[in-house]
């Protein structure tokens, strides 16, 4: 990305960038939290302590939206005082579209809403095109799974550690797994509304076909899930 270099294992953030990468929103439901950026990104520069947090597991490391491989800019974004929802204005920076053409930037509108509710994670994105032709896009989540336990995320040194499962894809479904030193299988389930054009353990990537004056919703749900508890698609 543009406003971060990396140095060795170490990440920088330019000091060009927003002060609004140092800043960080919280949604709580129950024994689920989430900790992100005020962009609605989760560990977007390297190893920090945001994530998706389910019963002191951290089911989510990385969670980064992209437009045609470009952090969007930030307009506004905002918690309601209960940390029940979030929300975020976002737009595009100048950058290439249709392989030859410059799409400039403030163009494309990009809004994202979230809750967490029983274990889960809901969001909806909604994408609206105020330019006068239509944009071809392509929307890209990067995804990690890293499962450590809150304490470990805090600097705690662990000795041993369970291990990654094979995650399974298909479809709509990407599920992340980890069987713990519990002996139990733990799962990032990331349930979306619409079939990917690409999906792996990465991530997913969208191609989006924008009208103008058109709007275009994407919406997803990631799921916390024990192998004895199950978490129901809502």
């Amino acid at each position: 990305m543009d406003d971060v270099i990396q140095v060795q294992d170490q990440f920088y953030i330019l000091a060009t960038a927003s002060k609004a990468t140092e800043r960080v929103a919280v949604l709580q439901h129950d024994d689920t939290f989430a900790v992100f950026d005020l962009y609605g990104d989760v560990g977007a520069f390297g190893a920090s302590e945001q994530g998706l947090y389910h019963e002191g597991t951290r089911y989510l490391s990385k969670f980064r939206l992209r437009l045609n491989g470009r952090r969007p800019l930030l307009l506004s974004a905002r918690v309601k005082e209960d940390n029940e929802l979030f929300g975020a204005d976002l737009t595009n920076p100048d950058m290439p579209f249709d392989g030859d053409q410059l799409l400039m930037r403030d163009l494309v509108h990009l809004f994202r809403s979230r809750f967490l509710w029983h274990g889960t994670w809901h969001e909806c994105i909604r994408l609206w095109n105020y330019h006068s032709a239509h944009v071809s896009l392509a929307l890209t989540f990067d995804i990690e799974a890293d499962f450590a336990d809150i304490f470990e995320v805090r600097g705690t040194h662990r000795e041993r550690h369970g291990r990654h499962l094979d995650p399974s894809i298909g479809g709509r479904v990407m599920r992340l797994g980890y069987r713990g030193l519990d002996n139990e299988d733990r799962w990032a389930a990331i349930e979306w509304s619409d079939v990917p054009r690409e999906m792996n353990a990465d991530g997913v990537t969208f191609d989006v076909d924008l009208q103008p004056h058109s709007p275009m919703s994407l919406s997803f749900a990631i799921r916390c899930e024990r192998q004895h508890r199950p978490v129901p698609a809502r």
